[in-house]
C-alpha cells in the first residue's frame, strides 16, 4: 500500500528561518514523512542560513580589522580588552577561557562544524607554559516537543531527539597533551573521532561505556571532533542526526 503524502503548510519554513540549522533539524524530522519534499527543503534553508551568517561575519570582521577607522577602533578596543584585569584573569584559567569563547564564537557555529580544519588568523596570548589538559566529554540529548498531525488527522505531540557533546567546544594551547575522557550515557552506540588529529574511540556501548584517549595539539586551528559511527538502525548504531552530532576544539597558538 503507496502511503499518502499531505502538503504542509509553509509556516513551517518559520523555524529554519528563526533557528537556522536546528530549526531545519526539528523541520526535517516532523515533515519527512508526509512532506518529504518539504522536510529536505527545511533543512537545506537551515543550513544555507546558517552558512551565510558565517560568510557574513567573517567578511564584517575582516573589514573591520583592516580598513580606516575601524581598524584603529578596533585595536583601541582589543587592547583594553585583552590587558583589563578580568581578561587577564579569564585568559590564566583554562574554563574561563573555554566559556570566553563559547559566549564570542556562539553555540551553533560551534556545532555547524562549518569551520572544520580552518586556521586561527590571530593567536591569543595565554601566559601559560605548554601542559596536560583533562576534558570529561558525553554525548547530551535534547528533546523537544511539537504539535503535529497524525495519518488520521489527529493532533499528537512529536518528540524529536538532538545529541550533541558536552562540552560542545574545548580550548588548549599548541603542543599541549590534551586527554579526553569520552562516555556515551546514551541508548545507541556511539563513538568520537577528531579526523585532523587521528584520535577515536572504539564504538561506546548504550547506558555507559567509556574511553580515554590522547594525543598532543600539534597544530593550531579550530577543529571538529565527530561522532565515528555510521547510522544504522537496524544495528542500533547512532542515531538519525548523526551528521549534526559535531563539537569543536580550539587549538591556540
Amino acid at each position: 500500500m503507496t502511503q499518502e503524502l499531505r502538503i504542509r503548510s509553509r509556516w513551517w519554513y518559520l523555524l529554519p528561518i528563526f533557528f537556522n540549522v536546528i530549526g531545519g533539524v526539528i523541520a526535517y524530522f516532523i515533515l519527512r514523512d508526509d512532506d518529504p519534499k518539504k522536510a529536505k527543503n527545511c533543512l537545506l534553508l537551515g543550513i544555507a542560513l546558517i552558512v551565510t551568517k558565517i560568510i557574513l561575519a567573517v567578511i564584517f570582521f575582516t573589514i573591520c580589522t583592516t580598513v580606516g577607522p575601524c581598524a584603529e577602533f578596533n585595536d583601541g578596543f582589543m587592547s583594553g580588552m585583552m590587558n583589563s584585569p578580568q581578561m587577564q584573569q579569564m585568559m590564566n584559567d583554562p574554563q574561563g577561557m573555554n566559556q570566553w569563547m563559547n559566549t564570542m564564537m556562539g553555540g551553533q557555529m560551534m556545532r555547524s562544524g562549518m569551520m572544520q580544519g580552518s586556521s586561527v588568523s590571530q593567536s591569543l596570548p595565554t601566559g601559560e607554559p605548554t601542559q596536560t589538559r583533562t576534558f570529561e566529554i558525553f554525548l547530551d540529548e535534547i528533546k523537544i516537543f511539537a504539535e503535529t498531525e497524525n495519518e488520521s488527522g489527529e493532533e499528537e505531540i512529536l518528540e524529536v531527539e538532538i545529541h550533541q557533546w558536552n562540552p560542545n567546544s574545548i580550548v588548549v594551547n599548541r603542543g599541549d597533551t590534551v586527554v579526553l575522557k569520552i562516555s556515551n550515557p546514551r541508548g545507541s552506540i556511539h563513538s568520537f573521532a577528531i579526523p585532523q588529529f587521528g584520535v577515536s574511540t572504539g564504538n561506546l556501548e548504550p547506558r555507559g561505556g567509556t574511553e580515554t584517549i590522547e594525543f598532543v595539539a600539534d597544530k593550531a586551528g579550530v577543529f571538529t571532533f565527530v561522532c565515528n559511527t555510521p547510522y544504522v538502525p537496524e544495528q542500533n548504531w547512532c542515531s538519525a542526526d548523526h551528521t549534526t552530532m559535531t563539537g569543536t576544539i580550539i587549538v591556540l597558538e
